[in-house]
């Protein structure tokens, strides 16, 4: 039986002794998130992690097919766990009901990352299938309360910090940013930096479709490059607003912090319930404010790797995900000895 309170030494333990199926989307890709800050954690703390990306077998397969291996693996293994992403898969509520029939004792998690889009939608039902919910824009916790949920769990995004670490090297770059354009909000804002004659390197997939960034662009880059560039860079931008233009939380803060580089993250609220502004973390509102705070930060050295320095202490800390998974995982085990079961409304 279950202790009231678990170490995370004895989640460790425990942990130990099950096996998961990781089916997040982009899982086999080594330059996703799924797979860094999945995966490669996952590894680290299951007995056996079973590897299933979505993405490549419905690339390779089709819809249908991808579906069929899928239900094959699972009736094959059946894993204590599985981890899904559901904002990006093609997993509707007949799927997870069918994996409860396929393999019962098989405990579903599914990350919910996009709720400023799809909680009114689509999570709220979801959740009523789903035995954890892990929620990264945490604002919206009080609205699976709301609603009777209680498998919703927090789940703020934060950094495999065995793959982004500091590596001591030289500053070569001013400004940098890896990751995909948005035009209406990241391509603007590179355009803009550039105008202002700000030195801007950028690397990710998409940008040859603009022509003219292709004099700093540098390609699409190995995932182990990622923490080597990070460290070289003096600025690492990192940008919210998703395609809507709507601000959101994002992994690429936690990229510069786990590096010890100063970070420039757009505004985003909740950040600041867990870094101390302007000591911990820098954020900017707008263009002009963007170009004022790198001009600044790029002069002031000292007082830019003072910040760095408090937020590579806090990431290294709190936002390392082997310790965020414990803690998540002390929860679910909790809630599988204590919690009582959603029951799915009456048709």
């Amino acid at each position: 039986m279950i202790k009231k309170k678990l170490s995370l030494s004895e989640i460790s333990k425990l942990l130990k002794k099950k096996t998961l199926l990781c089916s997040l989307w982009g899982c086999e890709n080594k330059s996703h998130w799924a797979y860094q800050g999945g995966y490669l954690v996952y590894k680290d703390l299951f007995k056996k992690v079973i590897l299933f990306d979505p993405r490549k077998n419905r690339f390779e397969y089709g819809s249908k097919g991808m579906k069929q291996r899928f239900f094959s693996l699972l009736k094959e293994k059946k894993p204590d766990y599985i981890f899904l992403l559901l904002d990006a898969t093609e997993f509707g509520l007949d799927i997870l009901q069918r994996i409860k029939e396929t393999s019962p004792k098989t405990k579903i998690i599914a990350i919910l990352g996009d709720d400023d889009i799809h909680f009114f939608t689509r999570s709220r039902y979801y959740a009523l299938f789903i035995d954890y919910c892990l929620i990264s824009q945490t604002q919206y916790l009080p609205l699976y309360k709301k609603e009777g949920l209680t498998n919703a769990i927090s789940f703020l995004w934060g950094i495999n910090t065995n793959h982004f670490r500091y590596l001591n090297l030289d500053k070569k770059y001013d400004i940098s940013f890896i990751g995909t354009p948005i035009p209406i909000s990241r391509v603007d804002l590179i355009r803009f930096l550039i105008k202002n004659r700000i030195k801007v390197n950028i690397w990710g997939r998409g940008w040859r479709d603009y022509p003219d960034l292709n004099r700093i662009y540098g390609g699409s880059i190995d995932y182990k490059e990622m923490p080597k560039i990070i460290n070289q860079t003096k600025i690492y931008l990192g940008f919210t607003k998703n395609r809507f233009g709507i601000p959101h939380s994002t992994g690429k803060f936690f990229e510069g912090s786990a590096c010890k580089t100063f970070c420039l993250i757009e505004h985003f609220p909740e950040y600041f319930k867990y870094f101390k502004k302007n000591s911990e973390m820098v954020s900017f509102n707008n263009k002009q404010d963007l170009l004022k705070k790198i001009e600044y930060y790029l002069i002031h050295e000292k007082e830019r790797e003072r910040i760095a320095k408090n937020a590579y202490k806090k990431t290294i800390k709190k936002h390392n995900y082997h310790i965020i998974y414990k803690k998540i995982f002390k929860e679910i085990l909790m809630m599988e000895k204590d919690s009582p079961k959603i029951v799915l409304p009456k048709s």
